[in-house]
């Protein structure tokens, strides 16, 4: 298996947030949440919400495996040896959504 990369560990821990940034007690995080109603998709091609997607590999954990987003295509390579998962997300919604409507969540995955 590959060595463990610390380089990406911290550039995955910086890119979704979970270093400290002393910065963002500056920043204005308020705004009005967006509404999200039965039926209203999240995400689609045309990205409505123009939501900021990455991966969240195992490296974060010592892991090796590595996943990528490719447009709307999210593929990879998961090494069960010291760690064994990958993911993605979005980084932090600011102002978060209000679901409060929803009742759930349908996905819809191919492959």
């Amino acid at each position: 298996r590959e060595p463990w990369d610390a380089g990406r560990a911290l550039r995955t821990a910086a890119y979704f947030g979970a270093l400290p940034n002393p910065l963002q007690f500056f920043s204005d995080r308020g705004g009005t949440p967006l509404k999200i109603n039965p039926g209203d998709k999240l995400w689609s091609p045309e990205n409505p919400l123009r939501l900021e997607w990455g991966n969240l590999d195992d490296v974060v954990m010592g892991g090796a495996s590595r996943s990528a987003i490719d447009g709307n295509v999210w593929k990879g390579t998961i090494i069960t040896e010291g760690g064994g998962f990958a993911g993605i997300r979005t980084k932090a919604l600011e102002p978060a959504v209000d679901v409060s409507g929803c009742i759930g969540i349908r996905v819809r995955v191919k492959g």
